[in-house]
């Protein structure tokens, strides 16, 4: 009786582990990413201390809360992904660096064309903001939950300090899925980003 337990015991674990695997390489498939040198000669490696490229979003600046928060969680998920890849990123208008980082985070919404073949499909699905279950949009509750598929994009460039010129640039897009619109959810999406951009320009 004890070793069909113990049996039972491991077998629910390997189906755990087997079920997260199976999710962790679903993310990996949803994640899209690109780069490349602009400058081919150019060691980033040989150049760990960056700064950004511009100032943080601020009310006074005419940016809403949202977009102000937003931002601020994207700057500390770089911070956190160029300090995995081996490098100081810094932040603050006397930041110090010998590379800056610009970034442009896009939120695009398209339509789903494939509809929800899967539940993973349907947690992908979502409504733009203030817009209700099937409103404005045809057919049933789940077609229209998964009329329009959201993403983000996170586009990165390294520039020389002294001329500005870029020397590599990257691109890196993946679904917004369930609650990752915001909050803690939104900034390990963002980490996500950042890390599958700048990990391979990891120095050292």
């Amino acid at each position: 009786m004890k070793d069909l337990r113990r049996h039972r015991s491991t077998r629910r674990i390997a189906l755990r582990m087997a079920a997260l695997l199976l999710a962790a390489l679903a993310g990996c498939a949803d994640l899209r990413v690109s780069t490349r040198a602009v400058e081919p000669g150019f060691d980033v490696a040989a150049h760990p201390r960056w700064r950004f490229a511009r100032e943080p979003l601020a009310g006074g600046s005419g940016a809403s809360a949202l977009s102000s928060s937003r931002d601020a969680r994207l700057r500390q998920a770089l911070i956190a992904a160029a300090r995995d890849a081996g490098y100081e990123l810094s932040d603050g208008e006397a930041a110090a660096g010998e590379l800056q980082l610009d970034y442009t985070l896009i939120e695009s919404w398209s339509p789903n064309a494939r509809g929800p073949s899967s539940p993973q499909e349907y947690l992908r699905a979502s409504r733009p903001p203030g817009m209700s279950a099937g409103e404005g949009l045809p057919g049933d509750h789940m077609a229209a939950d998964a009329a329009l598929a959201r993403e983000l994009r996170l586009r990165l460039a390294l520039l020389r300090v002294d001329s500005g010129r870029v020397v590599w640039e990257g691109e890196a897009s993946a679904p917004v899925l369930g609650e990752n619109a915001d909050g803690a959810a939104l900034t390990r999406l963002l980490e996500r980003l950042g890390r599958s951009l700048l990990q391979p320009l990891a120095a050292g």
